[in-house]
């Protein structure tokens, strides 16, 4: 790495103390610890020009559009937002169930409201940055579209471009009959809000919600996902290096071979034991059945002793 001078030395500190944890002695500086995930702000995500952190979130999509090649075709913002991590499944969960947020948590119903409207926009800018990243990157297009719910058939499907004009000319209506001005000021209104749903249903007669529509190159997808395992790659035999070098201190010397396993098992991805998991669940079986039989053993051979003694004191009674 290239040494800075300056305030792009501070710059180039600052993005370090993302990927790993060091410290100073003198002009030297030594490597406490590599992070496994780099720790990335909020801050970081929104700044315009901090578009490293983007293309780590975009290859987060790249991974799940590349196991997953069937669910993503429309994709609501919710959904984008907990893939990522941005969120916890509670967001999204709780997104239909605000007024019993508000009474367990003895939370303002409007405090619940403006949340959503002020994280959801901070966030959607979030995920189309991530968007245009894999666009740029040549894996996807993407648009946003309307998804329209079909109840009676229990069905969802796109909405084509008659019935999205439709659709924003009824938003539009209802916005100027309740005198807003656009969606922004309308979420921050728990009552306008309301108001706001209640005439789309009745004038509409059918639900919508709005997603990504993203159509995906699958030969480019496969190339960038090999592209990605590359890069994590490096990054496990940074941490491999790391963690071994942690367990050849000398105090760490006897148990070297059992660490050396546990690396090798554990942290290698080379090693990616698929069965392991179900190798472990049998050993705790059997451990089960072991400790659950030596448990019964344990107290037959007890009840043994107790009968033993009885009958010794029996004995000894009738003789007397």
């Amino acid at each position: 790495m290239e040494v800075k001078a300056g305030n792009s030395k501070v710059k180039q500190l600052k993005e370090l103390a993302i990927y790993i944890n060091y410290s100073r002695d003198g002009y030297k500086f030594i490597i406490n610890e590599i992070y496994k995930n780099p720790t990335i702000t909020v801050d970081d995500l929104t700044g315009k020009k901090n578009s490293k952190y983007i293309k780590l979130l975009s290859n987060v999509i790249i991974e799940y559009l590349y196991k997953n090649p069937i669910e993503l075709e429309q994709i609501p913002l919710l959904k984008l937002l907990t893939l990522l991590g941005v969120t916890s499944m509670n967001y999204q969960s709780s997104n239909y169930y605000k007024k019993e947020l508000s009474q367990l948590y003895d939370i303002q119903l409007a405090s619940i409201y403006y949340f959503y409207s002020n994280t959801r926009r901070e966030y959607k800018g979030i995920i189309e940055r991530c968007l245009n990243n894999l666009q740029n990157r040549r894996v996807l297009n993407w648009n946003r579209c309307v998804i329209v719910i079909d109840k009676k058939n229990k069905t969802t499907y796109k909405a084509d471009a008659e019935t999205q004009k439709y659709i924003i000319n009824m938003e539009k209506e209802a916005l100027q009959s309740l005198k807003i001005g656009n969606m922004f000021e309308l979420m921050k209104d728990k009552k306008k809000l309301k108001e706001f749903n209640s005439i789309l249903k009745k004038e509409m007669g059918f639900q919508y919600y709005y997603a990504y529509d993203l159509i995906i190159g699958d030969i480019a997808l496969k190339i960038e996902y090999e592209n990605v395992q590359i890069e994590k790659h490096k990054l496990n035999k940074l941490i491999i290096d790391k963690t071994t070098h942690i367990f050849e201190k000398d105090y760490y010397t006897y148990y070297k071979n059992d660490y050396k396993i546990l690396i090798d098992l554990l942290i290698n991805f080379d090693n990616d034991n698929k069965e392991l998991k179900q190798l472990l669940e049998e050993q705790h079986t059997e451990n089960l059945y072991h400790y659950v039989t030596g448990a019964i053993i344990a107290d037959q051979e007890h009840e043994h002793k107790l009968i033993d003694l009885r009958d010794e004191y029996l004995d000894k009674f009738d003789t007397e």
